[in-house]
């Protein structure tokens, strides 16, 4: 939690959810880092038609 910030959302081209607005900062960090190891894992797999 020490390095999540909201304004890494933009950072990594990752919408910031309307739910994410109630959500509390733990549950922030893991959605954005579970959509940066999906945008991660595409990339290496050169899978380029997704949406996350």
């Amino acid at each position: 939690m020490k390095y999540y910030n909201d304004l890494l959302f933009p950072k990594f081209l990752i919408k910031f959810t309307e739910m994410l607005f109630s959500s509390v900062t733990k549950r922030r960090s893991e959605y954005l880092s579970g959509r940066i190891a999906a945008q991660t894992l595409f990339s290496e797999e050169q899978i380029y038609d997704w949406l996350v």
